[in-house]
């Protein structure tokens, strides 16, 4: 009865974590990593494969290699080789930060800052 009981919570937590919403991390050419707020499916954002090559991706998580423009809802972020534009913000990396963690909203505020990344 207890190991049922065990069981039936350890169950209970499973299925309540898979439900807390995850915002999805775009790593671009491991250097950009823009946490999309609020968005949990990589498959809403637009891009053409001839761009872009997907190394690798998980429910939070997507890699991508390439340069070129990626839609998600009214923002647009245009990957160059030095620096990134998103809508009108342009973004580069120095010698001494070679990474930029940044955080973009559904309404296009955008924020820098460390990043909660999710295995």
């Amino acid at each position: 009865m207890v190991l049922l009981f065990i069981l039936m919570a350890i169950a209970a937590t499973m299925i309540s974590y898979q439900q807390i919403p995850h915002s999805l991390v775009l790593h671009i050419n491991n250097r950009w990593h823009i946490m999309l707020v609020g968005e949990a499916r990589p498959d809403h954002l637009i891009y053409h494969g001839s761009d872009f090559v997907t190394r690798d991706s998980n429910r939070a998580n997507l890699w991508l290699s390439g340069v070129g423009p990626i839609e998600w809802l009214q923002n647009r972020v245009d990957v160059k080789t030095d620096a990134i534009r998103i809508n009108n913000t342009l973004i580069s990396t120095s010698h001494a930060h070679s990474e930029a963690h940044i955080m973009l909203y559904p309404d296009g505020r955008i924020s820098k800052g460390q990043l909660v990344q999710h295995p």
